[in-house]
């Protein structure tokens, strides 16, 4: 087990403190951009050409995969971090910056739009298929 003297965590805190600060910042845009898909799926369905556009359905879940994307690449960073400096090192700098919290509502949030996703995919079959039936 790796102890750190006061003075090894103090250098620690230097060389991870920006980066997973970074990363932290890039979970919560990705949150809270959750928050907003519906409306922006709504307001880009209404600027859209009559003529020219989709379902609602269709933008929903284009705005769905954009929000599951952005959330997907924050949590990727993260794991590169957790690499790059180990995840023990992490650990010790995350409390100080309150992580946990972002880093477990950012999970909850990537498994709630996988079956959101799938939800409004079947939805949106149903709906082709009834069109074209």
């Amino acid at each position: 087990m790796l102890r750190f003297t006061r003075k090894s965590f103090s250098t620690l805190a230097k060389s991870t403190s920006g980066p997973l600060k970074d990363v932290k910042a890039s979970l919560e845009r990705a949150v809270e951009g959750v928050q907003y898909v519906s409306m922006s799926a709504e307001q880009a369905y209404l600027e859209t050409d009559a003529a020219a556009r989709g379902s609602k359905r269709e933008y929903l879940l284009r705005y769905l995969r954009f929000a599951k994307q952005e959330l997907d690449d924050a949590l990727s960073s993260y794991h590169q971090l957790e690499d790059e400096f180990g995840a023990s090192r992490l650990r010790a700098e995350e409390k100080e910056i309150g992580m946990a919290t972002v880093l477990g509502e950012a999970l909850a949030i990537k498994y709630q739009l996988k079956s959101d996703i799938a939800k409004t995919e079947k939805l949106h079959e149903a709906g082709v298929a009834s069109r074209q039936g």
